[in-house]
């Protein structure tokens, strides 16, 4: 049976659609493999194509993905260029769970940028949107951050408090690198308020974990 011409372009757009997906899920295996190059490659050529199939949301996730990637490098102004045009197509479609992301890398890019009291009310912003979006393990992560970042700055209660919230979900998700994470913030609140004992005891159950878990702060 020979196929209409309309059917065949829609194939082909569903082809093109599987391939652009599979190279930025490649791209991400990649980068977290430490194969930043690589993934830089795979990413940028599935945006190529979800520029030509006119996929906003497509093109949202790799704008975003490449501005974290450039975040990490240290090319900061590229990486807000990239996440702001991530943000703009989220904002335009209201996707909260979008705008969750790109309002908390813009915050990570802010707090590299040297500013963090603005980065606490892009990362606030990011909690407030993922509880919406219902996206709670972002949510976890993101007061985790923003306990760091009130740490950062000198509010140790607000680093206290957020960082008990996030470590409340992780715990509910059996998120184990984020309980990690979240009880090594507690540790250093210790230390910075002089509980050396308390300090010791919190950094004690964590530090013989595995490496591949991070402690952060």
């Amino acid at each position: 049976m020979v196929r209409a011409p309309a059917q065949g372009r829609q194939d082909q757009v569903v082809s093109q659609s599987f391939l652009a997906q599979a190279l930025r899920a490649y791209g991400s295996v990649l980068y977290i493999g430490g194969r930043q190059a690589d993934a830089q490659e795979m990413w940028t050529r599935s945006l190529a194509i979800f520029d030509s199939l006119g996929d906003e949301h497509g093109r949202a996730v790799l704008l975003h993905r490449l501005g974290g990637s450039a975040m990490w490098r240290g090319e900061l102004a590229r990486a807000r260029e990239l996440v702001a045009a991530s943000d703009e197509i989220h904002r335009r479609t209201v996707d909260v769970w979008g705008r969750a992301q790109t309002i908390g890398t813009l915050g990570a890019i802010t707090r590299d940028e040297g500013n963090e009291r603005s980065a606490i009310d892009l990362v606030r912003e990011s909690v407030a949107l993922a509880r919406e979006a219902g996206a709670t393990w972002w949510e976890g992560g993101a007061l985790a951050e923003l306990a760091c970042l009130f740490l950062n700055t000198g509010s140790l209660e607000e680093g206290e408090a957020r960082a008990r919230e996030s470590l409340a979900i992780t715990h509910r998700l059996r998120d184990r690198p984020g309980r990690i994470f979240g009880v090594g913030i507690l540790a250093r609140v210790a230390a910075e308020r002089g509980q050396s004992e308390r300090a010791g005891r919190l950094w004690g159950a964590i530090e013989g974990e595995s490496p591949g878990a991070p402690l952060g702060g």
